[in-house]
């Protein structure tokens, strides 16, 4: 599968999550780690047999530690090997923070260390959610934004 493939099955993912359970976890401004759990609870159906773990910290028995403790928001790998598919991590705040701007960060750093295939920025908002996809190795990470909005 293709990078664009995943990237698709996390959009069709994050539809769920918005028809689902968006409105009413914003409603009652429920924490990142909740709003992750849902977005993972969409993931695991579409990515078959892999790991889909929130706030994993392992690089097999070791720690993963770039500058601090790294503990992603989500990711989807196999666990105790080197297929590491997906790291995110979730901000309820937009791009312009400069929060979402160490995120987007600490997922390049991810990326380059881990070798990920795709790093995924979710800015989670009361009207929309911003996605950040980053893909590429060290040497040639790209950003590509773009807005999901919820329907009404």
């Amino acid at each position: 599968m293709s990078v664009e493939d995943y990237k698709e099955k996390i959009r069709e993912a994050l539809k769920e999550y918005v028809k689902k359970d968006w409105q009413e976890l914003m409603a009652v401004d429920a924490h990142e780690v909740t709003n992750a759990h849902r977005i993972a609870v969409y993931l695991e159906s579409r990515f078959k047999g892999y790991n889909i773990d929130l706030e994993y910290n392992r690089d097999r028995e070791n720690i993963k530690k770039l500058e601090n403790l790294i503990r992603p928001d989500i990711i989807i790998h196999r666990r105790n090997s080197d297929d590491n598919l997906c790291i995110f991590e979730i901000k309820k705040s937009p791009k312009e923070a400069d929060e979402s701007e160490n995120d987007v960060g600490k997922i390049k750093g991810e990326i380059g260390k881990y070798h990920y295939k795709l790093g995924v920025f979710l800015g989670i908002l009361e009207d929309k959610i911003e996605i950040c996809w980053i893909v590429g190795d060290d040497d040639t990470q790209t950003e590509e934004w773009e807005i999901m909005r919820r329907e009404i």
